[in-house]
């Protein structure tokens, strides 16, 4: 939410806007740390103008509640165009996820602390799923272009197996719902959160093209045997 205010005072900086969360900080500085694809400037990095834990505080989330809510009210056109810009990253339509490697060299010291294990294995697996997401990037950095595979794969299997249709509707369901999740409440466009709902379109999306292979060849081979 408090990410979202910014953003409408970035499009529209103006008095109304500028100030909005000014009881956690200063909106008016935020304003040039915004990045349209995460919101640790703001919020988390290093003497930030509206640190984290104001906003998240009791006081500090009420009121940013009460904010969010007076946008939708008051302003509705304006904060609209602002959720369907982080909509249109989220897919990424309007860029490219972002591919953050986090962890390459070493394990995050709070998944440590978690426990997380740090050795060559985990730093080689890392290493080569980023790399493998750089290369495919005009499809794993576009869940735009994963969904709508998905979407065609899904009207094939209704064409050449009725059977298979609610099965694979139902595991579509699971890809979707949990990546639309992020459309009401995302921190960050990367890759790492969009992987799950990546290899479920994948796995689907690869299925259907080889039993249509399979299928259509086999029709092929029946028909010529025939002859």
């Amino acid at each position: 939410m408090a990410w979202e205010l910014v953003s409408l005072a970035r499009n529209n900086p103006n008095e109304e806007f500028i100030h909005k969360l000014d009881f956690c900080g200063d909106t008016k500085a935020a304003l040039t740390r915004f990045n349209p694809m995460a919101l640790n400037s703001i919020f988390w990095d290093a003497n930030p103008p509206l640190p984290v834990e104001c906003i998240v505080s009791d006081e500090g989330s009420e009121k940013v509640k009460q904010s969010y809510s007076l946008a939708w009210k008051n302003n509705f056109s304006e904060i609209f165009k602002v959720k369907l810009g982080m909509w249109s990253n989220i897919f990424g339509i309007s860029q490219p996820l972002m591919q953050i490697e986090h962890g390459i060299n070493s394990v995050e010291k709070n998944a440590i602390e978690w426990g997380a294990k740090d050795n060559e294995d985990n730093t080689q697996i890392r290493y080569y799923f980023s790399k493998a997401g750089n290369e495919t990037r005009n499809i794993t950095l576009r869940p735009v272009v994963s969904f709508v595979l998905l979407g065609m794969s899904i009207l094939l299997i209704l064409f050449f197996n009725k059977k298979a249709f609610i099965p694979t509707v139902i595991m579509s369901s699971f890809s979707l719902f949990y990546y639309c999740g992020f459309m009401i409440s995302a921190q960050s466009m990367e890759f790492r959160y969009f992987a799950p709902s990546f290899f479920i379109n994948c796995l689907i999306t690869v299925s259907s093209i080889v039993y249509i292979s399979g299928h259509l060849m086999k029709k092929k081979i029946l028909k010529y045997q025939s002859v």
